[in-house]
């Protein structure tokens, strides 16, 4: 059965390291994580919101990627 959502995330442009053969499957797996915990918000019936929260948090989490999240209240 096929998710009626996609979930989508950028691993940024890259810096020097990223291109390091060595560390390919490690940024494979972080991402491919990233994407995995966000699409299990949304299977729970969790917001799109919470979703991409938790795909950043999980980036965040990893020391090859500076993701932010910044949210303003006014």
């Amino acid at each position: 059965m096929k998710p009626d959502f996609t979930l989508v995330i950028h691993g940024g442009a890259g810096e020097e390291i990223m291109l390091n053969e060595k560390v390919i499957g490690t940024i494979e797996f972080a991402l491919q994580t990233a994407l995995t915990l966000g699409a299990q918000v949304l299977f729970q019936g969790g917001s799109s919101l919470d979703a991409v929260q938790r795909s950043v948090a999980a980036l965040e989490d990893c020391f090859l990627f500076n993701a932010e999240t910044t949210l303003k209240s006014e």
